[in-house]
């Protein structure tokens, strides 16, 4: 009512200023300020051909309750990108789905089946891989066609600001940054352990060699920029393990990593580290909430990181084990919890 009223008069010129200047003495008397949307940003870094980076996206809720989050990622053809979940995501217990639009854009949807908000933090790791032949100069890894939802399914604004990669020659980088390697279950990034399998995300030639303390380190899976292998089971656990990648008889990435004698964790369905285990029931059918284990049956869990094997131990270790599990199986046939 009072803007309309100093604004009768006037011409429309000086009607728009009071409207403004109305409007800004508004919010101060009243003294709220207008609210701004959640918002998605990609860190922006600097390195050099041939390397690989991580770069976090994180999200900032901004005071809104937003509980799931869609959005694009692309990338263009002088880089390629691998994605971990964040901390943050973790944190939350949302699940990650991602599906690959094109060669170089992948929607990422992160949401659950409750009505728990997100929290500020990293929502997801990126390990941005450059191109050996790229040209100095500035890269975008963009953010687009970025929806966000309320616990009540109700869309919220939400804004997306891109990276910028940074490629010089002169850049200091490595083709395995010390983020890169994984306990290959839970894509964490965690002491290794021997015989954990372990994923490697970075830039490797083909045919690579790894080594710990000049020890090989079995191969399972190999492309340009991911490595899966068994770290092995003679690993000294008195200081960190020298871990080397290799192209013949050169020297690619050297690191010193953190051990323990075990990290252990269980593969999922998704491979992405969150959600439903990689367990089978008696019937080899994949354990869910829809299709649960029945009391006093055999599981089959599929993990890693569980440190140096029983067939290891003493005979006798051995034995003592069998009559346990015996035991506990007889226990639970008559319905107690062991």
């Amino acid at each position: 009512m009072v803007i309309g009223i100093l604004g009768a008069n006037k011409t429309p010129r000086v009607r728009s200023s009071l409207l403004r200047f109305c409007c800004i003495v508004f919010f101060a008397l009243a003294g709220s300020s207008p609210s701004f949307p959640a918002s998605l940003q990609i860190a922006g870094q600097t390195t050099a051909p041939g390397q690989t980076i991580s770069v976090s996206l994180s999200f900032s809720p901004e005071g809104q309750p937003i509980s799931a989050l869609q959005f694009d990622i692309e990338w263009d053809q002088a880089v390629s990108l691998k994605l971990i979940p964040g901390d943050g995501l973790r944190q939350s217990g949302k699940l990650l789905y991602t599906a690959q639009l094109s060669p170089r854009m992948l929607r990422c949807l992160i949401v659950g089946l409750d009505r728990e908000v997100l929290p500020n933090g990293e929502m997801l790791r990126i390990f941005v891989s450059v191109d050996p032949s790229a040209s100095a100069g500035t890269i975008p890894i963009g953010l687009a066609s970025a929806f966000a939802a309320n616990p009540e399914g109700e869309p919220e604004a939400i804004r997306s600001t891109p990276g910028t990669i940074q490629i010089s020659e002169s850049a200091i980088g490595t083709p395995l940054p010390q983020q890169g390697v994984l306990n290959a279950a839970s894509l964490l990034l965690d002491p290794v352990s021997p015989g954990e399998i372990i994923t490697l995300l970075g830039s490797f030639p083909a045919n690579p060699i790894l080594l710990f303390n000049e020890i090989p380190a079995p191969v399972i899976y190999a492309d340009p920029h991911q490595v899966n292998a068994i770290v092995p089971f003679g690993l000294n656990l008195d200081a960190p393990a020298g871990l080397e990648v290799r192209t013949g008889d050169r020297a690619i990435a050297r690191l010193s990593v953190p051990v323990q004698p075990a990290t252990p964790a269980i593969f999922t369905q998704a491979g992405t580290g969150l959600g439903q285990g990689a367990i089978l029931n008696e019937d080899y059918t994949p354990n869910s909430a829809a299709n649960p284990a029945t009391p006093g049956s055999i599981i089959m869990l599929f993990g890693t990181g569980f440190g140096r094997i029983l067939w290891a131990q003493p005979a006798a270790h051995l034995n003592h084990y069998h009559e346990e599990a015996q035991r506990c199986r007889a226990l639970s046939n008559r319905g107690n919890r062991t």
